[in-house]
């Protein structure tokens, strides 16, 4: 009589799924952090016991395509419905040359799920195998969407400032009164054109003084001037804003942004300072 280790089975697939999510993540070109793979790969796991116990049939076919759903979304995340499938289509494809239908879909031979316990060899002989063999078919990251900056101009104190701006979907921030769009600009940006001593005020300006240069700021120019409060990954705090004369975004004129001023550098990649929300 065959004995089953459920520590075994749990240990097994979630290495085997951190493999594969990594794979994922190489060839489709997700950004993502090892904590949140580690968390998917332990979600595997508990989803590899759940399906063994499972009858034969749409249970277990059911609860594996559940469950491969629910490894991307903490993996990656949900970026659309296009993006979200391909992860999946691509943790299956992986799944599959890793080993084979009846593991990936979590089939079933007499009436109980096929038990796996293989050595260390074999398993990254088989994650060397997946590896080769999608990179032949595909190139990594041949599935990452094209970063396309968004050309903005703007206009303050009568003069055109021009600079492209990444597209953050996580890059929520309204004014709360008029439910405008933050684009979060360099502060580097704005000294240029807010000379004088807007511009002097703004180059001294630093998370701990932030209210009492919005005071100063306001007192010189009152209707350009707002204060936001925001959250984000490393923290909160206060954000200042100002109100353009004029702006156009991809070479329309458009009065639903404001700018923000980022106290630290800001999306440095593709040549962009700025981040506006993907409500483009």
């Amino acid at each position: 009589m065959k004995v089953i280790y459920p520590d075994v089975l749990f240990l097994v697939n979630a290495c085997a799924d951190y493999l594969l999510l990594s794979l994922t993540t190489y060839l489709r070109g997700s950004r993502t952090g090892r904590l949140r793979l580690l968390s998917a790969a332990c979600l595997g796991g508990v989803q590899a016991l759940a399906v063994f116990f499972l009858p034969r049939g749409w249970p277990s076919l059911m609860a594996s395509v559940s469950g491969c759903a629910l490894m991307c979304y903490f993996a990656f995340g949900y970026g659309g419905r296009r993006r979200f499938l391909g992860d999946c289509a691509m943790l299956l494809t992986a799944s599959f040359l890793f080993a084979g239908g009846t593991w990936a879909l979590g089939g079933s031979v007499g009436g109980t799920s096929v038990y796996f316990e293989p050595s260390l060899k074999v398993l990254l002989a088989g994650t060397l195998l997946t590896y080769g063999l999608l990179t032949l078919i595909f190139r990594p990251g041949s599935f990452e969407k094209p970063v396309k900056p968004i050309d903005i101009t703007c206009t303050l104190n009568a003069t055109d400032l021009r600079f492209s701006a990444f597209t953050d979907t996580g890059n929520r921030l309204t004014e709360p009164m008029t439910g405008k769009g933050i684009i979060v600009v360099d502060i580097s940006l704005l000294q240029p054109v807010l000379s004088g001593e807007e511009g002097k005020l703004l180059a001294a300006l630093d998370r701990l003084n932030v209210p009492d240069t919005f005071a100063s700021l306001t007192a010189l120019a009152q209707e350009r001037y707002g204060l936001i409060p925001f959250t984000t990954a490393g923290g909160g705090g206060l954000m200042i804003t100002v109100r353009p004369e004029a702006l156009t975004v991809n070479g329309e004129a458009t009065d639903r942004f404001v700018l923000g001023i980022g106290l630290t550098e800001v999306a440095p990649v593709c040549g962009c300072r700025a981040l506006i929300g993907g409500i483009v």
